[in-house]
């Protein structure tokens, strides 16, 4: 494996960073991919030279689009590349995945080590981190054997686990596991590292499926059209939480409760023919009703569990504003008044003292805001320009680095409203 050593002088003032089964009996059981022939796997790795992360200057506007961090205590920028990356569980390496435009491939920016690194050469999707790090796990659809592939994170030890392309490869908190779905089907299916056995546990009648794993991976939960549904991996055991469209579950940190989109669709204020399910809470045990929330985008929990963090959906309530609300049921705690401003986000700090989020200004351009939970108080962490063609920051996943020093986000585009 080669690696290609960057100058890094600005990024390692960083350091540490950088980087149900559902269901009723009478659904026909899954069709199951298989495990491919045992054969000899080789990696190919060619040496890339990524990009040298790029320091801005104090203040100065994100004119181009692209990946860039911001150090949260500094407001220092960097801008990283042109690929969103996502961060190892310890937060000190980023991992870029790409395909279909030109060689894709799997790199790694190191930053300890100063090293900038591929470790696969090929069009890939769905890249996964495992949980310890040492893994990662990716989809290959295209030019060459598809399937669903895991590898060291230092390139070697490249594994074919199935046939046939995979969707959103998901590693259970344990290791041991990996679910996935069929590219176009929204069954969801288990594969055990270890036996290399490959079970379907969800068929879904689609068109869409969500699935979540618990924080202990013991469970996973499973959302369609026609409910949300627990499936006990120790047990092989499934059952029903709600009847009715659900979507998107969201696990409490303890694995007690889970957050989800459910029911009938409430209509947009300006187009009556289109809307969006509100947002309920449901205990995981026993027999109690799930309870609706308000109307909400980008649900996410505190890491301590009590509060949930959301977006008020401005195309149901016409404005847009950042809000928390206990767990047990308190009232919302409103914690910006900006409601003609669309906003994307928010996202937990990892010490739960502060969220971030972004948001779209036509006429002053669009900015990187920290609100602190505790006094309420705003500060800017990135401002784009100039207004009028400036570029949209993006947030989405784990935006943050593992020691919350640090956030993540992409500059690409504006903000798709009510779609």
């Amino acid at each position: 494996m080669d690696a290609v050593r960057l100058s890094l002088i600005a990024l390692l003032s960083m350091a540490p960073l950088l980087l149900v089964a559902c269901d009723k009996e009478e659904r026909a059981a899954p069709a199951t991919p298989t495990a491919p022939p045992t054969s000899t796997l080789t990696v190919e790795s060619t040496p890339v030279v990524l990009p040298s992360p790029v320091p801005l200057e104090e203040g100065a506007l994100i004119t181009e689009g692209g990946f860039y961090v911001s150090e949260v205590g500094t407001q220092r920028l960097w801008k990283i590349g042109d690929r969103p990356g996502s961060w190892s569980p310890d937060g000190k390496t980023l991992i870029f995945a790409g395909c279909c435009v030109g060689t894709g491939g799997i790199d790694l920016l190191h930053v300890e080590s100063g090293l900038a690194e591929r470790i696969f050469t090929g069009d890939v999707a769905g890249v996964a981190w495992s949980p310890d790090g040492n893994q990662v796990a990716f989809s290959r659809f295209a030019n060459g054997p598809q399937g669903l592939y895991v590898m060291n994170a230092n390139g070697s030890g490249l594994r074919q686990l199935s046939d046939g392309g995979t969707w959103n490869p998901k590693w259970s908190p344990r290791g041991d596991r990996i679910a996935f779905q069929p590219p176009g089907q929204a069954d969801v299916y288990l594969l055990d590292l270890s036996s290399g056995e490959i079970t379907g546990i969800a068929n879904s009648p689609g068109p869409d499926a969500w699935f979540a794993w618990s924080p202990a991976g013991e469970s996973l939960a499973f959302a369609d059209e026609t409910g949300l549904y627990i499936y006990d991996l120790d047990a092989g055991s499934r059952r029903q939480l709600t009847h009715g469209p659900s979507a998107g579950p969201i696990w409490s940190p303890d694995g007690s409760r889970i957050a989800l989109y459910y029911g009938p669709r409430l209509p947009f204020a300006h187009d009556q023919q289109a809307g969006n399910q509100v947002p309920h809470l449901i205990q995981v045990q026993g027999s109690a009703e799930p309870r609706p929330l308000p109307p909400a985008r980008n649900l996410s929990w505190s890491p301590d569990g009590t509060q949930l963090a959301y977006l008020s959906e401005g195309c149901i309530t016409r404005e847009w504003d950042v809000y928390t609300i206990g767990a047990g049921g308190t009232a919302p705690q409103r914690l910006t008044n900006t409601p003609d401003v669309l906003k994307e986000g928010p996202y937990w700090s990892p010490d739960g003292s502060a969220l971030v989020f972004s948001l779209f200004d036509l006429s002053a351009g669009s900015k990187l805001v920290l609100v602190d939970t505790s006094s309420q108080e705003l500060r800017t962490l990135a401002v784009s320009g100039p207004p009028g063609s400036a570029p949209g920051f993006h947030l989405d996943g784990d935006v943050w680095s593992a020691d919350g020093r640090y956030v993540s986000f992409f500059a690409d585009g504006g903000h798709g409203v009510c779609d």
